[in-house]
């Protein structure tokens, strides 16, 4: 379970793909505790690559050169949504924690106040379950690729797909969010005086961005023989971010951007061409950390906020410029000691077996 990379090459290893996950990962916890005013919202502009990214790499490793199986998506998806239950369980369970641990929270407000039966319907539709949990969209609307995925791509013959669909997709999420104001209509669809809207169904925020990894991976010689220099796939990243920031100050705050589109793009791209390399540190953080990292960061930021605000310095101008790094540091080291944990009982495991 801690093994935190969601997919796993078993012939390979991409360390290019895993640096990139350990960024993607720092990310999303920049994306979660902001900085203040006035850099607060171009740093998450900046940084919405995350999730894409971490959804193409799914879809990279989706399939096995190229092709897949039934049995072999049966096993991801399993494995996804056993990941899915246990997370949301400990997260919630700690959620409650917190609220027994602030006098300002009851112990029982989550209870009380998300799992109602309007929140459940959402969540099916949405897969985002109540704040504080709601960063777990990742996970459920991941399984829901998975299943379309057992559905479509099953038997191996229809991967030749994965691009027309992800770009008509892709082009869906693009006129149902960023540039809803501009449209005639009205991106929802009620349900029992709900709104929900088009863009955060997983068939517009998870599937386009997981079927690019598909059709990646078919045609990784391609990618892999591009005769482009490093420096430009760097120069289309820089670029990608740039527009994302613009397209934040033109048509303000949406969970994606068509520049972060441009950005995971280029950086993975250039990680298939370029496989081996990435700076180590970084490398072992996306390989091994990268999932407890992105589960567990919404916890220990909340936490911390709990001790900041007993001590009384959560106001401080120190504290709210360095908080986003102490809790990307708080959240590596956490991730560092449940991942060595879980080493140790696997070593311990193997070694009782093997007696």
């Amino acid at each position: 379970m801690f093994g935190c990379s969601l997919e796993v090459d078993s012939v390979k290893r991409y360390d290019n793909i895993d640096f990139l996950k350990g960024l993607a990962c720092i990310a999303v916890v920049l994306i979660h505790v902001h900085f203040p005013r006035p850099i607060e919202w171009p740093v998450v502009a900046a940084c919405r690559f995350a999730v894409p990214l971490f959804l193409a790499v799914s879809g990279f490793f989706f399939t096995s050169r190229g092709t897949c199986s039934f049995a072999s998506t049966g096993r991801k998806l399993r494995h996804s949504l056993v990941l899915g239950i246990w997370t949301t369980f400990v997260l919630a369970f700690l959620t409650l924690v917190q609220g027994g641990l602030d006098p300002r929270l009851s112990s029982t407000w989550f209870l009380h106040g998300h799992a109602t039966a309007a929140d459940v319907a959402k969540f099916f539709i949405t897969n985002a379950p109540p704040p504080p949990l709601v960063h777990l969209w990742f996970l459920w609307a991941l399984v829901y690729c998975y299943l379309f995925a057992l559905v479509w791509f099953g038997d191996g013959k229809r991967l030749w797909t994965a691009g027309p669909i992800g770009l008509i997709l892709l082009v869906g999420i693009v006129l149902s969010q960023e540039f809803a104001h501009c449209l005639p209509f009205n991106p929802a669809i009620p349900f029992r005086g709900m709104p929900v809207r088009l863009c955060v169904l997983f068939a517009f925020r998870a599937l386009p961005f997981f079927l690019l990894g598909i059709w990646l991976r078919k045609h990784e010689e391609i990618v892999r023989n591009c005769a482009l220099p490093t420096w430009m796939y760097a120069a289309i990243a820089l670029l990608g971010q740039i527009v994302a920031v613009a397209e934040w100050r033109l048509f303000g705050v949406a969970q994606f951007y068509l520049g972060s589109y441009l950005t995971v793009a280029a950086i993975f791209a250039w990680a298939i061409r370029d496989p081996e390399g990435g700076w180590r540190p970084i490398v072992f953080i996306g390989r091994r950390l990268s999932l407890l990292v992105y589960i567990l960061h919404i916890a220990v930021r909340d936490f911390l906020a709990i001790l900041l605000r007993g001590l009384h310095v959560d106001q401080s101008p120190f504290i709210r410029w360095t908080l986003p790094g102490i809790v990307v540091a708080l959240s590596l080291l956490v991730a560092f000691a449940l991942d060595r944990v879980w080493q140790y009982a696997e070593a311990t495991k193997h070694t009782k077996y093997t007696q």
